[in-house]
């Protein structure tokens, strides 16, 4: 594994200063962004806050990290967060051995994250997506972990996700279909605008809202090239198509906490079976909730995360 210490900064000490209650201002959030050159391809990462660092990953396959903003804010207060898009994701380079396109390159991108931030022991968050690849780096690197938090998270073997698919296509409504179909058939989408295509893929994600009235703050962007790199991202299907990872969990002993939104179309039980196969997990229900927890209950969200990381 190659990792190179080269930086592209993009933009540095973005300050936000934010009015709160009865001091005149909060603490000050300092994010930076820029690219680091590892494993062969290069990967978009940003930065923000200070003290403890947690490293986020995002959801998919496929997806970046820009839809996390502005909601992770308030836990930039009081830790360094820190996104990076995955391989031939988002804003990281299409520019990649279709070769690596593997499960364990994905985790080996991780830990070169990691080892970049100078982080020992790590605080891995993962939502949705992120959460499967968050649980596949604990059970190949569980030393290198602090704690695991699953947001959301699909389950840890392909026993639920056909139930989770019905789920999801029960939901879809008419209305739905109908300006799904009006997007495809415009002038703007068949020429490839990236407006349009995150026009669709906002209303894809209308069924996993448990409020409908949220969709306007899912904050997507989708690169120009979004078919090229679905094409890429096909290359992690073999790995996807069995895979059960419950017994490989039991070897991993940080503390674990997992959020699951009550609504969300992956059921209660395939999260259920990820806590019992962890040493030590905590899972916690999140009413009126689908599959953003910290876009849909923001409060209690941040709650749990904060407690939990303080333990």
């Amino acid at each position: 594994m190659m990792l190179s210490r080269k930086i592209i900064p993009v933009y540095v000490a973005i300050v936000v200063l934010l009015f709160s209650g009865c001091n005149f201002f909060d603490k000050e959030i300092v994010s930076e962004t820029g690219y680091l050159e590892v494993n062969g391809t290069s990967l978009f990462y940003e930065t923000m806050g200070e003290g403890d660092p947690i490293v986020i990953l995002h959801g998919g396959p496929g997806m970046e990290h820009g839809y996390f903003l502005p909601h992770m804010e308030p836990l930039a207060k009081t830790h360094k967060l820190i996104f990076f898009d995955q391989r031939a994701c988002g804003r990281s380079s299409a520019d990649v051995d279709s070769a690596s396109m593997t499960m364990a390159q994905f985790v080996e991108d991780i830990d070169a994250v990691r080892k970049f931030f100078g982080i020992e022991k790590m605080n891995l968050m993962g939502h949705s997506w992120g959460g499967l690849l968050g649980m596949w780096y604990a059970k190949t690197y569980p030393d290198r972990l602090k704690s695991l938090i699953l947001v959301n998270s699909i389950g840890a073997s392909r026993e639920f996700t056909q139930q989770a698919f019905e789920t999801m296509n029960g939901r879809i409504t008419d209305r739905d279909k109908i300006h799904q179909e009006k997007i495809m058939r415009s002038e703007a989408f068949q020429r490839g605008d990236s407006a349009a295509m995150v026009q669709l893929y906002r209303f894809s994600f209308a069924p996993s809202f448990y409020r409908r009235e949220l969709l306007d703050s899912l904050h997507l962007y989708i690169p120009g090239d979004a078919l090229d790199r679905q094409q890429l991202l096909t290359g992690l299907y073999p790995d996807l198509t069995s895979y059960d990872l419950h017994d490989s969990l039991r070897a991993v002993w940080c503390p674990v906490l997992i959020l699951h939104g009550g609504y969300d179309a992956t059921p209660a039980e395939a999260l259920s079976k990820v806590a019992m196969h962890l040493p030590d997990a905590r899972m916690v229900a999140v009413p009126q909730c689908g599959h953003w927890a910290f876009i849909e209950q923001p409060e209690m969200f941040f709650r749990e995360v904060n407690a939990f990381l303080t333990e």
